[in-house]
């Protein structure tokens, strides 16, 4: 499966990844530049109100998160 999780840094996020990331790809958005072996980081502020940056995902999104 693929997840696309949000909010890398706060609590809910990292218990899930965590568990999800033994047997599924996870891509993960973060306001903080983050570079974790095994995880594909977007560095992206989702709460500006013009978003520059466009978000480009060549796989298949599963879930959302």
């Amino acid at each position: 499966m693929n997840y696309l999780i949000t909010g890398y840094s706060g609590f809910v996020a990292k218990n899930l990844i965590k568990d999800l990331r033994k047997n599924n790809n996870l891509i993960v958005i973060s306001r903080k530049k983050i570079f974790e072996k095994g995880l594909t980081v977007i560095n992206l502020d989702l709460s500006k109100k013009s978003l520059s940056k466009k978000i480009i995902i060549k796989k298949k999104i599963d879930y959302v998160i």
